[in-house]
C-alpha cells in the first residue's frame, strides 16, 4: 500500500529537490531564516526518505532481488541457490519442487544453460503477478522469452516464485511453451 514511501523513487527525491530549489530561491529573494529552516525539514525529510529506503525491502525489492539472485546462480551453476528463490508451493505443470529441482541440478552440473539475462522486470500490482523477459545462454541462439511468474509470500515472509510460464517473444505471444523437455535431466 505505502510501497512508494520505502522504494526510494526518484519521482519524491526531485519532488523534495523541488522544494528545497523554490526555499532556496524564497530565502534569496528577503533572507528570512525561516526558510532556512524550511529547507533544513526537506533536507531532513530527504534524509529520512533514503534512510526508509535503504531499511525497509518492499515486496518489489525482494522479488527483483530473487530473480537477479537466480541471474547469479545460474551462471556459477549453483543449483542450490536458484532453489532457494523457488517457493515451497512451487508448480509448474504438474512439476513440484523437489522433482524441479532435480531437474535444475543435472541441467546446471551439465553447463546445458550456461548464463541466463533478466531484464524488463514488471510488477504491475500486489497479485505476485511478475512479467520479465529472458534470455538463456546455452541453448543456441534465441532472442530471449517472455515469462509471466506469479510469486506468493511464503510462511517466512519471504516472496518467492510459484510458478512460471514462457513465451516466444515474436510468435503468438498468448500460447505458453512448454519448457518441461528442455529442463527434465
Amino acid at each position: 500500500m505505502f510501497d512508494w514511501l520505502f522504494e526510494g523513487r526518484v519521482e519524491v527525491y526531485a519532488a523534495l529537490g523541488a522544494v528545497a530549489i523554490l526555499l532556496a530561491a524564497l530565502w534569496w529573494r528577503d533572507r528570512r531564516r525561516a526558510w532556512l529552516y524550511a529547507i533544513g525539514v526537506v533536507a531532513l525529510l530527504a534524509g529520512v526518505y533514503l534512510l526508509l529506503d535503504r531499511l525497509v525491502e518492499t515486496r518489489r525489492e525482494q522479488i527483483t532481488r530473487r530473480l537477479q539472485a537466480i541471474e547469479k546462480a545460474v551462471k556459477a551453476g549453483d543449483a542450490e541457490q536458484v532453489m532457494q528463490q523457488f517457493s515451497s508451493q512451487f508448480d509448474y505443470r504438474g512439476i513440484k519442487r523437489d522433482p524441479f529441482r532435480e531437474m535444475v541440478i543435472a541441467r546446471l552440473k551439465s553447463r546445458f544453460v550456461e548464463e541466463l539475462t533478466i531484464w524488463e522486470v514488471r510488477i504491475p500490482d500486489t497479485s505476485g503477478k511478475v512479467f520479465f523477459k529472458a534470455k538463456p545462454k546455452g541453448l543456441g541462439e534465441n532472442p530471449g522469452f517472455q515469462v509471466r511468474s506469479e510469486f506468493v509470500q511464503d510462511p517466512d515472509g519471504q516472496w518467492r516464485m510459484k510458478t512460471f510460464e514462457v513465451y516466444n517473444l515474436f510468435v503468438d505471444g498468448e500460447v505458453p511453451l512448454d519448457v518441461s523437455p528442455y529442463i527434465r535431466p
